[in-house]
């Protein structure tokens, strides 16, 4: 492996730390946007996220044939260009991870509104039932003809 090979190593990894620290971004603003309710805002950061992730995957292709390298025989100008690499590849992974971990937390959001939602409407829905039955009830025992159905 040659100094150019390394120093294209690093420029990928810049490029997919960049690629993930937007993603993240986006993730904390669809979080967000979430919370709020703005669909026309969540459908953006959705498309802008879609046009990320496609970069990272092609940013992540390029990283392969690093992968199938032994990166002990790399050859790097100094100690300090590898020690920075491998600290951006650590960023890499972390960004990658607080991404998925807020990615997964977004996808509860709506389950959730939607389980608060149906709570209420119950809790609402249980006293006007309970008062149709009561009149129901109370209309039979006055000797009223009840006419209607429930087909």
């Amino acid at each position: 492996m040659s100094l150019m090979n390394t120093d294209l190593l690093v420029t990928r990894l810049l490029e997919k730390r960049n690629v993930l620290t937007h993603l993240r971004q986006l993730a904390a603003d669809q979080s967000q946007g979430c919370g709020d309710g703005e669909i026309n805002q969540l459908l953006r950061l959705l498309a802008k996220k879609q046009k990320l992730a496609a970069i990272l995957q092609t940013v992540d292709a390029q990283l392969d044939p690093f992968r199938e390298e032994d990166p002990e025989t790399r050859i790097w100008r100094t100690p300090a260009d590898r020690q920075a690499a491998q600290d951006i590849a650590r960023d890499c992974d972390r960004l990658l991870d607080e991404v998925k971990r807020m990615e997964q937390e977004s996808v509860g959001i709506p389950v959730v509104r939607q389980h608060v939602a149906s709570r209420a409407a119950q809790y609402i829905d249980g006293p006007s039932r309970a008062r149709v039955a009561y009149l129901d009830s109370a209309a039979c025992q006055a000797g009223k003809l009840d006419l209607s159905s429930d087909v």
